[in-house]
């Protein structure tokens, strides 16, 4: 009589041992796989748009000298000091998911990032990064002289078949600019909520001589809206009108800037 496996293993017990040991066997590649392998799946699954230089130790729990990103105008930015953890049980679901950290100058921060085959998500995320940096990313959307300290958080956010997800915050430190011959402003929070195809935002002053409240929208489609007031507190005004002027007089700017002073 011939005994076959699935004779010998029936039930929800010995369904949940039978993936225990498939989980065990996936760590054991995991952990004894080259680094590269990590660079070779992330350039795979971006496009290209994302690759590994100096990758090191294994596919489990790696590091790499630098991370090269693309960006939509085909210009390539590298970061410092790339490391990461698989999380294995995520590739049960078709995911390529790790926790990541970083420690360049220019972004600092930690992550969780699942890569699937519809778009990309992460969770518990915290970066780091000066405002300079943004102009660098969009220059078509910050202008050079951008100065502070930017602090994004998100326990969930992603972009999947083209429709954003989740809620993010940014908090901006010790902002300043160079526009209008002006330089400190203050510190302020833009709360982010996704909303389908476009990403909806509240910005807020915590405190500072630049008072700036509003709302708007961005979409590749639309490009980036404001809407709000902006003033400067009594003792600033003086100091601050050049800038005013700039951000309430400038008719062609890529971000549709509907502000009126405060009242």
């Amino acid at each position: 009589m011939t005994v076959t496996a699935a004779a010998l293993c029936r039930g929800p017990a010995c369904l949940r041992w039978a993936a225990a040991f498939a989980l065990l066997y996936v760590i054991s590649l995991a952990a004894s796989a080259p680094a590269s392998v990590f660079g070779w799946a992330l350039a795979l699954w971006t496009g290209q748009t994302m690759t590994l230089e100096g990758a090191s130790h294994s596919l489990w729990r790696g590091q790499a000298l630098k991370l090269h990103v693309v960006d939509s105008r085909g210009i390539t930015h590298s970061y410092e000091g790339l490391g990461w953890e698989l999380l294995a049980s995520r590739l049960f679901w078709g995911e390529l998911a790790v926790r990541i950290h970083i420690t360049d100058a220019r972004l600092r921060g930690t992550a969780k990032i699942a890569l699937h085959q519809r778009g990309v998500s992460t969770s518990e995320a915290t970066f780091d990064l000066p405002a300079s940096s943004l102009t660098a990313v969009k220059p078509e959307l910050f202008p050079p002289g951008l100065a502070g300290q930017l602090t994004l958080r998100s326990e969930g956010f992603g972009l999947s078949g083209g429709l954003y997800h989740g809620a993010a915050s940014v908090d901006w430190r010790d902002a300043a600019t160079g526009l209008g011959g002006v330089h400190s402003l203050g510190e302020y929070r833009a709360r982010i909520v996704a909303s389908g195809p476009r990403l909806e935002y509240r910005v807020e002053t915590v405190s500072g001589a630049l008072q700036l409240e509003g709302h708007g929208i961005w979409s590749t489609a639309e490009g980036l809206t404001f809407e709000g007031k902006i003033c400067a507190t009594p003792d600033h005004r003086a100091r601050l009108e050049p800038l005013l002027t700039v951000l309430l007089g400038a008719p062609n700017r890529p971000i549709r800037f509907f502000a009126s002073r405060c009242t």
